[in-house]
């Protein structure tokens, strides 16, 4: 007959048949053989004291030693460069800054004699041109506004003719033009009139004589264009008194 297999020390078998077998601690199957019933389970005894506790085993082991690192593998090849990233916006632009102060003027074309200029003497009753625009002359390169000053000194070689007589007198203005000047000597008012001048009286004393500042503010030039200046002499009131501009300057400055 058979058995269970791996059966438990006490495990139970009923064969076919009604025959119950038990598994001993001999590792053997026996027959139980009934008898009469069972008494009562007796008390169950104290239990025995609890034996020592064994020694803790060991840790964990030591740790073993590192492995060798192995060799570098080769460096992969670089990749192609990536596109061009697209340009961020244009940040906005800043406030203007204040304006600075204003520069003094700057003045442009300028004349200034270097040697005095005298006239002609200009006889009893005529009228002449001094003849300075050969020497006075200005380009204006700027702004076509010209500031003309002549200066100098006017005498009377025969004032014995006036004698103090203070109808006896003259007038100095400045007149300016292109081409060429008029000669020392002409008698027609040559060019444009500035409309700025002097008059003069005659003072009685023999080669004494009045100095005179005559300026003009001229507008309207064109730029590019050289401009004479010169001194017309207008004489009034005598057919008898000579008299002449000696120790004469001319600045001419574009303002």
């Amino acid at each position: 007959m058979s058995f269970p297999a791996s059966p438990l020390v006490g495990q139970t078998y009923t064969v076919p048949g009604g025959t119950e077998y038990i598994y001993t601690s001999l590792g053997t199957w026996q027959k139980v053989v009934l008898s009469g019933s069972t008494g009562p389970t007796g008390p169950t005894g104290s239990s025995g004291p609890t034996g020592p506790t064994g020694p803790t085993g060991p840790s964990n082991g030591p740790t073993g030693p590192t492995g060798y690192t192995g060799p570098t593998g080769s460096t992969g090849y670089t990749g192609p460069t990536g596109p061009t990233g697209y340009t961020g916006p244009t940040g906005y632009t800043g406030p203007t800054g204040y304006t600075g102060p204003t520069g003094p003027n700057s003045i442009g074309s300028y004349y200034q004699t270097s040697t005095t200029l005298s006239s002609p003497t200009v006889n009893p009753g005529n009228s002449i041109m001094c003849g300075f625009g050969t020497t006075a002359k200005l380009t204006p390169s700027k702004s076509g506004v010209a500031l003309v000053i002549f200066t100098g000194s006017i005498t009377f070689p025969n004032v014995s003719a006036c004698d103090g007589d203070f109808s006896v007198s003259g007038g100095i203005k400045i007149y300016y033009g292109t081409g060429t000047p008029p000669a020392a000597g002409t008698g027609t008012a040559t060019g444009t009139n500035s409309n700025f001048g002097l008059g003069f009286n005659c003072n009685g004393d023999i080669g004494v004589g009045e100095t005179f500042t005559c300026p003009a503010i001229i507008y309207g030039l064109n730029i590019g264009t050289t401009y004479w200046f010169d001194l017309y002499i207008n004489e009034a009131g005598s057919t008898s008194v000579q008299y002449n501009l000696y120790s004469t300057n001319v600045s001419i400055i574009e303002l």
